[in-house]
């Protein structure tokens, strides 16, 4: 415990330094189908599922380390699936990210998207 927790600080020691917003993907991969990871996670339940870890794998240090991370659906494949881009701001900076998403959403406005699935 006590090494993720000086990781965890020497992550957040950069922020307003060396940077104030990290941007990353919200996930490393396109949105799985709906019961794919439960799925494979039932198929072999000893063993890690990929889908698992690249789902998480770009929002676990900002849960790990307590940043505030706002996830936004900024881009769409081709067949319609929102693709979300993750904002991460430094210690105590939520304004910061809500202003900056606030931002983007005016930028690219998504209330109104939907997949062709949900109108289905």
């Amino acid at each position: 415990m006590k090494k993720l927790e000086r990781m965890c600080r020497e992550l957040v020691a950069s922020w307003g330094r060396d940077f104030d917003v990290l941007l990353t993907p919200t996930m490393a991969i396109t949105p799985p189908p709906v019961g794919a990871v439960l799925e494979a996670t039932h198929a072999n339940p000893s063993e890690p599922v990929d889908a698992v870890i690249a789902t998480v794998a770009f929002t676990a240090f900002a849960n790990a380390t307590g940043l505030p991370g706002i996830s936004l659906p900024v881009h769409w494949t081709d067949d319609g699936i929102p693709v979300g881009a993750q904002l991460v701001g430094g210690p105590w900076e939520e304004a910061t990210i809500l202003r900056l998403a606030g931002a983007l959403e005016q930028a690219l406005p998504w209330a109104d998207r939907e997949p062709a699935l949900a109108r289905a």
